[in-house]
Order: C-alpha cells, then structure tokens, then sequence
C-alpha cells in the first residue's frame, strides 16, 4: 500500500461488515481527502475485496473511484464526494417529477454502462438503493457501495440462499425462497423503479405498515402514484413488474427517461 495517511481520520459510520472514516491522505505525491474503508469481519473483508474488483474495472464519471487498496488488511481508500446522499432528499418529502426523472435518467445510464459489457466485464450492483447514490452540488449522481456487485460469470454462491440488498428496493426475485441472482440485471432495474416510485409518492411501493414486506413485493401490485406526468409514472411501474422479462434494461429505461 502506497498510502499516506495525514493526521487524525473523522468517524463517518458503522456497518455490520466495515468502518468508515473520512481521512487525508498522500498518494503518489499527491495529497486527497479519501474515504477509507476498512473490514471489521471476514464478511467485511469480502465484500471490500468485491468492492476493490469492481472499481478496478469500471470507469465512468457516475461511479466512486477507488484511490488505492491494500491486500493484506483489504484496506480500501475512496473517492471522497461531496454532495449528499439522495436519503437525504427522499426524506424531505415528495419530490418534483423532473427532478426524480433527471436522477433517474443519470443513475440508469450509469447502470447500463454497467450491465452492457461491451467494453468491461459486464456488473451488476445488486443493491441500488436511495443510500447508495450521492447528488452533487451540481446535480450529478454518484453510484457508491459496490461491495455488493458482481459479474455474470462470478455470482458468489451465497447469493443463492440469502438475501442480499437493503428490503424494501429488493426484487421478487432476489425474495424467493431460492434467490435468483442471474436476474440481477433485471434485479438493479427493479430498485430504479422503487426509487422512482418513493421519490414521486413519498413512501416506498411496498412497506412494512401494509403487511408482509415480502409477501407484498412478490405478489402485490403497487397502487398509482397519481403523478402529472403519466409517462414517466407508467415508466416507473414498468420497472416493479413482477417478471423480470417484463421490466426494461437499463439502457431502455436511460433511453425512455431522456424522452421525458
């Protein structure tokens, strides 16, 4: 590990698999504010090792870049954004339809440079959700937490038998009673609806005070939003469709949002 670390690091927060702190470091002559990443389990220094794999392959302006990482301690060193985690937003209330479609349209042509693999490894994020993608001062949206990402060819096995993501953005599939992560594709664009849908209605398509999280998301049907743009509602409730055939890619969905 190449890295430097200037001074005292800032607690930013906790998971169940790592801590991260905000700190300054130097890198090749240079000196950055990063996020560092570090495991505090054998799950932690998993899903950093996923994190690291993906960031190395992908390069697009609406992904976290990875700064630097260590093997030995799986210490990973992050793009430091600034801006404010879309969380942050959805929580203020409902927001206007052309915001949530501009964030749409951005966060889905990041998704599908992701999902093509015309000239990468094709990635699935497999776990999209309002705290995993950052609004910039300027507008722009980073996509951040790749810990969870995987290719077609390298789904890790406990994928099959757990559930991966935060619930309430998780597709039908990734509930089953056997999850089918080779629907992961379709799984990414699932969570783009939920996050369409919470930010046009104010509250998630399906949420634990109407019942069984589950059971709602694998068979009930969400209820109209009621927004002044019936196309990009329509749009939104295509991506929640139960069957995964039935829901557009990512580069379909970029394409419809950009006509909006």
């Amino acid at each position: 590990m190449s890295v430097e670390i200037l001074g005292d690091s800032t607690f930013m927060h906790k998971t169940g698999f790592s801590i991260l702190e905000r700190v300054d470091i130097k890198l090749d002559g240079m000196k950055y504010t990063a996020v560092f990443k570090r495991p505090i389990n054998e799950d932690g220094a998993f899903y950093i090792r996923n994190e690291h794999q993906a960031l190395s392959t992908l390069d697009h302006e609406g992904i976290v870049d990875v700064l630097d990482y260590d093997n030995s301690s799986n210490n990973l060193f992050l793009e430091n954004i600034e801006g404010t985690p879309l969380i942050a937003y959805m929580e203020q209330g409902i927001m206007p339809w052309q915001q949530v479609a501009m964030i749409m349209r951005d966060a889905s042509e990041v998704l599908a440079y992701m999902h093509d693999g015309e000239n990468h490894d094709s990635y699935v994020h497999y776990d999209i959700s309002p705290s995993n993608i950052i609004i910039k001062p300027d507008g722009a949206i980073k996509l951040i937490d790749f810990g969870t990402a995987f290719t077609s060819d390298s789904i890790p096995n406990h994928y099959h038998t757990e559930e991966i993501g935060t619930p309430r953005y998780m597709s039908p599939q990734k509930l089953a009673p056997s999850p089918s992560p080779e629907f992961g594709k379709e799984s990414d664009v699932y969570a783009m609806g939920a996050l369409g849908y919470t930010m046009l209605a104010g509250m998630e398509p399906f949420h634990e005070a109407l019942g069984d999280l589950r059971r709602q998301i694998r068979f009930d049907i969400p209820i109209n939003i009621g927004c002044d743009n019936a196309e990009l509602e329509g749009l939104i409730l295509s991506c929640l469709e139960k069957q995964p055939q039935n829901r557009p890619t990512a580069y379909e969905l970029a394409t419809q949002l950009q006509e909006i």
